[in-house]
């Protein structure tokens, strides 16, 4: 990663997917120029979905959607995965459940944005705007289950990540950069320091019972529960005073605390499938901008971080 980049974006979510989707095709620069650098080991974030059998998939992160076909056009991500194009306008409540083999192909497309620079699993841990202009990005990543560090530069930077990761590179900037640096960002730290975010434990589970029965579940202790399209597989999103309290909980205990909280509305057999934890899943307070950049600095922010964690917003805004 020694060349110079054009654009480096950091967060491979749905904002991050879409911004570099629309540089790569708008772009006067070559796309081998723009880098996407991504800590987890896909892209999607909160909108990608994981396998619910040998069939399908289901998604495991935004609860609902409602997003115009216009404003997303040209998103990879919606255009294959949550089938954009086939509908003028889409009302998601967990219900969206795709081929195993659209989803491949989905993540094949998604992992392939030749020419672009796809890094998976690549943390970005320090941003340095050097006297030239240039941004100096220092982080680590697994290779064969170890942990290395790396280093690129870019004429300019997009962050799309959540607002602490976000605030916290910032920081290292002011720390690390000039004093036209520290002048433009420190206000924005202050006022991204303000913006909170709730968890959110997000559950498969199998289970016979009926999505009525299982939606008698008191509102405090459950958001909001789906069917997939498989009849017997449900996804449960825990309420954020819930998922508060479990917040550093490992997933063995939070199963066995869903298992034992559902089970006292159903007398069905529960089987947990899988429990993630979105950590920044609700936003309770919002930012003043929807979107930021500074031409000078050649640093740009977006995403749902800004916009109270709302995904539609989100991927709008990019």
């Amino acid at each position: 990663m020694s060349s110079l980049l054009e654009y480096a974006v950091i967060g491979g979510g749905i904002a991050g997917v879409t911004i570099t989707h629309h540089l790569a095709e708008r772009s006067r620069h070559s796309p081998s120029s723009i880098a996407l650098f991504e800590k987890s080991r896909r892209l999607g974030g909160r909108a990608s979905m994981i396998p619910i059998s040998q069939e399908a998939v289901a998604p495991l992160g935004v609860s609902e959607c409602s997003i115009n076909r216009q404003q997303v056009t040209s998103s990879i991500l919606f255009k294959k995965l949550m089938m954009i194009d086939n509908t003028d306008h889409l009302q998601a409540e967990l219900d969206i459940t795709l081929p195993t083999s659209l989803w491949e192909e989905a993540q094949s497309a998604l992992e392939s944005l030749d020419p672009i620079s796809l890094h998976l699993s690549h943390t970005i841990t320090k941003i340095t705007l050097s006297g030239d202009k240039r941004w100096l990005i220092d982080g680590e990543r697994w290779v064969k289950g170890k942990k290395q560090s790396f280093n690129s530069s870019a004429k300019r930077l997009i962050i799309t990540c959540p607002t602490p990761q976000t605030t916290s590179l910032l920081r290292t900037a002011v720390q690390n950069s000039t004093s036209e640096v520290t002048s433009c960002l420190t206000p924005l730290i202050d006022t991204l320091s303000r913006v909170t975010f709730t968890p959110r434990w997000c559950t498969l589970i199998k289970t016979q019972s009926s999505l009525s029965a299982l939606r008698s579940i008191p509102n405090d202790l459950v958001e909001k529960i789906a069917h997939t399209s498989q009849p017997d597989i449900f996804v449960v999103h825990s309420s954020a005073q819930w998922s508060e309290h479990h917040l550093e909980s490992d997933s063995t205990e939070v199963s066995a605390s869903l298992r034992e909280m559902i089970s006292e509305y159903t007398s069905r057999p529960i089987e947990i499938i899988r429990v993630h934890r979105w950590r920044y899943a609700g936003g309770q307070r919002e930012s003043d901008h929807s979107d930021l950049y500074w031409p000078t600095l050649g640093l740009g922010l977006c995403g749902d971080m800004l916009v109270r964690g709302t995904f539609e917003r989100g991927v709008q805004r990019a």
